[in-house]
């Protein structure tokens, strides 16, 4: 069959193409044209609504695909929570019951540790697995949260978990030197470690459980609360669930916080000799504030001066700076010197109210990192050794 020939513009220059070549390129050309008009033909399909109408006719259509995503991720997300819940629960149980039957009952049995060692140690460890013990939250589901109702006890046996964190870290120093001193009960936790029954756990491990749930509830019941919209037959359970919980948190935190100001005062306790120390744990109010090494102005101490009689007499009247330690606390004022030793001699305790600080005078040398503490027992100049703010 002959072709045919035609000029025709290729790239701006004048050449002959065959007639089947133009009729390719204007079927590309009437395609492209189809194609350019899709987007707006689709756009209208997806809207469901003519061009030609106006944007305030849009106001009232059904949603869109992207509109009901929102609520059904949310579903899917509080779903993932409630079963976080469930698995951490039923794990927790799990291991506090391992703690009671391969490491307390044994224990008891055996008599390893005494009666009130072993009051200290697992008393309340054990009213925390009987409290959760009792109920099965297993059967959970999106629309059956039996697991409100073991937040419902916590809140009326707030005072378990409380007392736990409390006795924490006393109960730990205890077992620090049980371990030290007592060989028997040494020897069973290496023992009991070693088996496969802890599945995987050690005794410290097992025994901070109950310190480490509190705050892993607070942080799934504030999940679950997010993903539960305010029109949910469930919002209110698990509005209530969480405020018991943070109620409870807020107790265990004062507990903690009394906890380590506890530890903090027996701590300064331990620093000062045996022979003037004091009971900073006599008063359950008193609270630890701050401490720091402040030079105090004070006489030359002639026992600690090798010279001739003639040269103490001519110091006896100068005075100098001399490092202290001071600890503030809400009720009093203590301050020592350090012994060869290692340990604080205490110089003097002073009633906080009966305590004045004053400013130095604009003449004395020390006057921008002075100040004179006053008190009927003893009045002193201090010195600091960065300008006073």
């Amino acid at each position: 069959m002959p072709i045919n020939w035609f000029l025709g513009n290729m790239n701006e220059r004048s050449v002959f193409q065959p007639e089947d070549f133009r009729t390719v390129k204007l079927r590309a050309v009437s395609v492209r044209e189809q194609t350019t008009s899709l987007p707006l033909a689709n756009s209208e399909l997806k809207m469901g609504v003519d061009c030609n109408q106006s944007t305030d006719q849009h106001e009232g259509t059904e949603p869109t695909v992207a509109d009901s995503k929102a609520p059904a991720e949310e579903n899917k997300k509080r779903f993932f929570v409630i079963q976080e819940i469930i698995s951490t629960e039923a794990t927790y149980i799990d291991r506090l019951k391992i703690t009671l039957e391969y490491i307390i009952k044994p224990l008891r049995e055996l008599k390893v540790i005494d009666i009130a060692d072993m009051t200290q140690q697992f008393e309340i460890f054990e009213k925390v697995y009987e409290l959760h013990s009792r109920h099965s939250i297993s059967g959970s589901t999106s629309r059956n949260l039996t697991f409100v109702d073991l937040f419902e006890d916590m809140g009326k046996n707030i005072d378990i978990y409380s007392t736990y964190l409390v006795n924490y870290e006393p109960a730990m120093q205890r077992r620090a030197a049980l371990l030290t001193s007592n060989r028997k009960f040494a020897d069973f936790v290496d023992k009991v470690q070693k088996t496969s029954d802890l599945q995987g756990q050690n005794l410290e491990s097992l025994l901070i459980l109950p310190v480490q749930r509190i705050p892993r509830y607070r942080l799934l019941l504030e999940q679950l609360l997010k993903y539960t919209s305010t029109d949910h037959p469930d919002y209110q359970t698990v509005q209530s669930a969480l405020e018991k919980i943070c109620e409870l948190a807020h107790y265990n935190n004062e507990a903690i916080r009394v906890r380590e100001n506890n530890n903090k005062l027996m701590s300064i306790m331990m620093q000062i000799q045996p022979t003037n120390r004091p009971n900073l744990l006599d008063d359950k109010n008193r609270k630890f504030l701050k401490e720091a090494t402040i030079q105090k102005q004070c006489r030359y101490i002639f026992r600690y001066l090798h010279v001739k009689l003639f040269y103490i007499s001519s110091l006896s009247h100068r005075k100098r700076y001399k490092d202290f330690q001071f600890w503030l606390f809400s009720d009093c004022l203590l301050y020592g010197e350090m012994t060869p030793l290692g340990m604080y001699m205490l110089n003097r305790w002073l009633p906080l109210n009966q305590c004045h600080v004053n400013e130095l005078l604009s003449g004395d040398p020390d006057f921008e990192s002075g100040l004179i503490v006053r008190s009927p027992q003893k009045s002193f100049k201090l010195r600091t050794r960065y300008p006073l703010s």
